[in-house]
C-alpha cells in the first residue's frame, strides 16, 4: 500500500484560495505542525466567555464568526475535492482517504495520476510506502483499519461503516 499525503494541506488551501497571503503562509509553514493545527482550526471555533463578579458568574458570551468557520469548511472542501478524485481515478487500487492523506495499491498509472492531481489542485503530495492494511475490527457502526510499516510503524483507523457484506 501507498500513502500520499498532502503536504500542508490546509495552509496550501487556504493559499490557493486567496484568504491568506505568500508571506504569512511562509511563516505559517514554518510553524511546528501542531501549532499549524490549531491555529487552522481556530477559524472554525466558537468561544464562550464568562464573566465573573466577585467570584459569581455574572455574564455568558458567545463569541463566534461566521465568516472565519466558512473559510475553514471551505479549504476543507477542496482538500476533500482533491481527494475525491484521486481515488475516483485511482478505481479499484483506492483504499480509503482521511484527512488531508489517501491510501492506494501500488498501480501501473500512479505517477501519471499524481501528477494530475498535484497540478489541478496545485497541491504536492509525499508519499510513504506501507507494509499492509488490515481490517482489524468491524460493526455496524464503524470499520477500524490498521495499517502498518516496517512492521512496527502501526496507525489505526476508524471509518464510518463503508463495508459490507452483502
Amino acid at each position: 500500500c501507498v500513502e500520499l499525503d498532502i503536504n500542508k494541506a490546509y495552509y496550501v488551501a487556504l493559499y490557493n484560495l486567496g484568504y491568506i497571503s505568500k508571506e504569512f503562509y511562509e511563516m505559517c509553514i514554518e510553524l511546528p505542525k501542531k501549532i499549524r493545527l490549531v491555529l487552522v482550526g481556530t477559524l472554525a471555533t466558537t468561544k464562550s466567555v464568562l464573566h465573573y463578579t466577585n467570584g459569581e458568574i455574572s455574564d455568558h458570551e458567545i463569541i463566534k464568526n461566521d465568516n472565519l468557520k466558512n473559510v475553514f469548511f471551505h479549504c476543507v472542501k477542496v482538500v476533500d475535492e482533491c481527494l475525491y478524485e484521486f481515488s475516483y481515478l485511482a478505481k479499484e487500487h483506492f483504499i480509503f482517504y482521511w484527512v488531508d492523506g489517501i491510501y492506494l495499491r501500488p498501480y501501473k498509472d500512479l505517477k501519471r495520476h499524481l501528477k494530475f492531481i498535484e497540478n489541478r489542485f496545485n497541491m504536492q503530495f509525499k508519499t510513504d510506502l506501507k507494509e499492509r492494511v488490515l481490517i482489524v475490527k468491524t460493526s455496524k457502526q464503524c470499520t477500524n483499519i490498521g495499517v502498518y510499516k516496517n512492521n512496527k510503524d502501526f496507525k489505526m483507523f476508524s471509518l464510518p461503516n463503508i463495508f459490507t457484506k452483502d
